[in-house]
């Protein structure tokens, strides 16, 4: 079993040099499992049953590895038939046996994925013939395996699911939702992952693919969806302004109603937070009650916000905290704008006030002129017995302050008098020329110039007779304002429907804290005044089917603007 002579093919095989190889022994040099059948064949051989064999065998390589080889060995026999050697030639197959030992692994993992998983596992041809299926399509599918062999596997499909994704419309890999008919009828849904398979010319040559039954979750998916739809639909119809916040307070989601609200869009909103449409001197306790949001449900009640247009709305809003997994990530707000509302039940306060007010006027003022006229009667009877005049500052004090609370009584009949005057076809600036006209000595006097600017043509208007009364007491009102001197300034503008009639001066304005309560009966910031003025001019505007709003800034003016339809 020496080796007598080898070639460097040999060698190069088994990684010995010539001289190494020669003299080794067949045992030194084969796997041990292999070298039984190999002892085997040269017994046979040497018995003369056979002159040669072929054996595919294990060899141990020089630096210890194992590899493959083909032997094929001849026997050579001298003229007596007695054995002289054998030749043997070895072919290298290591490459070729990995290969296959690799094809048989992989074989035998397919076949324990196909029959065990619960997947189905699938070839079929370009055309959709089916060239194998794995057995678990009997349990998912109710079919055998031989059923749907041969078969073309779309025309299981819903069809609506063949429409939407025809066999051929994918390049290398797809995964897609569909329903796969059942053998009892009904359809189940699979997610299918499948790819296609090219030959060395490049055609395809199968599709293989794999899919699972997926109706559990797509059941839920679709739930999911419906409930979504129900969501977006909610916050897409709702009259009532929804938003979301996360706890750094920026917007994340807003409905169009909460856009309408504000006056900003949803993507403009979605840049924001909302502290910016705060009101500076509401911010800080905005915050904390925004703060309080996220950790329970709140209740916000007439919040002052502010609109894009620079207006101020009010709403009433409820909140609650966003928690997911356990953890609060924002809050959801409902708001309501109830600006109007609440100027309805101003304008509701203001006129019980006036009616209150009215009833108690007409009473006090019809008990106090009749003895007001006796008290002045006496008064200026006395003055007649005094010639020397001895009590004139007395006198002349009486009778101012008698003429005083007269006036006073005069403004409380106006106030009682009910609003259903007759109305007549008037021009506004020649009512206002003749209020001017009459105010103009006393302006004089206080070193006051009357600008006018008011709009030619203007139309008629239907106006009651204590119209003007209310421009007296406005301008009035302006004049003493303004004990320095300075301009006032009168304009009259047609807008739209509407009369604009606005009154500008540079008095000594009003205080913010104040302005609110200006028309309020008895408030005033005069010395001498009673604050009926600005309350009888209001109800006189009511009734004309107007309004009146007053804007002041404290030592710069104050802009009176009184605004009467047309019609």
């Amino acid at each position: 079993g020496k080796l007598l002579r080898v070639n460097q093919s040999i060698c190069s095989i088994f990684g010995y040099e010539k001289d190494e190889l020669t003299g080794l022994t067949l045992h030194a040099l084969s796997y041990p499992d292999d070298l039984e059948k190999n002892i085997e064949l040269r017994r046979k051989a040497m018995a003369g049953e056979i002159d040669h064999y072929r054996m595919e065998k294990r060899y141990i390589h020089k630096t210890g590895k194992v590899i493959w080889g083909l032997l094929s060995v001849t026997v050579e026999r001298d003229d007596q038939g007695k054995i002289g050697f054998f030749i043997s030639q070895l072919i290298d197959i290591t490459a070729q046996k990995t290969k296959e030992e690799e094809l048989k692994q992989t074989q035998e993992l397919h076949q324990l994925i196909s029959e065990h998983s619960l997947d189905i596992i699938f070839r079929m041809t370009f055309r959709g013939i089916v060239t194998y299926v794995s057995p678990v399509v009997s349990q998912q599918l109710g079919y055998t395996p031989e059923e749907i062999i041969g078969e073309n596997g779309y025309d299981y499909w819903h069809p609506t699911d063949y429409q939407k994704w025809p066999n051929q419309n994918f390049h290398q890999v797809r995964t897609i939702i569909h329903r796969l008919r059942h053998k009892n009828g009904y359809y189940i849904w699979f997610e299918t992952s499948s790819k296609k398979i090219y030959n060395d010319a490049g055609k395809i040559q199968h599709i293989v693919g794999i899919s699972r039954n997926i109706t559990e979750r797509r059941i839920m998916e679709l739930k999911l969806q419906e409930r979504e739809q129900h969501y977006k639909s909610l916050l897409k119809y709702t009259p009532v302004g929804i938003c979301s916040v996360d706890t750094e307070l920026n917007f994340t989601d807003i409905n169009p109603a909460f856009e309408l609200l504000t006056g900003y869009s949803l993507q403009e909103l979605l840049s924001m937070n909302f502290t910016d449409l705060i009101l500076p001197d509401y911010l800080h306790h905005m915050q904390e009650q925004l703060n309080q949001s996220l950790k329970s449900d709140y209740y916000f009640e007439g919040t002052p916000i502010l609109h894009k247009d620079g207006s101020i709305r009010i709403i009433i809003a409820w909140s609650s905290p966003i928690i997911i997994n356990n953890e609060t990530v924002g809050i959801y707000l409902i708001a309501k704008d109830i600006t109007e509302q609440k100027q309805t039940e101003d304008l509701l306060k203001n006129s019980e006030k006036l009616s209150v007010v009215g009833e108690l006027a007409a009473g006090i003022a019809h008990e106090i002129r009749n003895p007001l006229t006796s008290l002045k009667g006496f008064i200026q009877l006395h003055q007649m017995e005094d010639p020397e005049n001895k009590n004139k500052i007395r006198h002349e004090v009486m009778l101012s302050e008698i003429e005083r609370i007269n006036g006073i009584v005069s403004e409380l009949l106006v106030l009682s008098k009910p609003a259903n005057e007759n109305s007549y076809l008037a021009n506004v600036s020649k009512e206002l020329d003749h209020v001017i006209t009459l105010f103009e000595g006393q302006a004089h006097l206080y070193n006051i110039t009357i600008h006018k600017d008011i709009d030619a043509s203007l139309p008629l208007i239907h106006c009651l007779g204590t119209l003007k009364q209310v421009f007296i007491n406005v301008l009035k009102n302006a004049i003493e304002s303004m004990p320095g001197g300075g301009d006032i300034i009168v304009q009259v503008k047609q807008q739209a429907a509407q009369i604009s009639i606005r009154f500008i001066d540079e008095g000594f304005g009003i205080p913010p804290e104040q302005l609110p309560k200006i028309g309020n009966p008895f408030f005033t910031t005069k010395e001498k005044g009673t604050g009926l003025g600005l309350m009888v001019s209001q109800r006189i505007v009511q009734n004309h089917r107007g309004t009146m709003h007053i804007n002041s800034e404290t030592g710069k003016g104050t802009i009176v603007e009184i605004n009467l339809p047309i019609e």
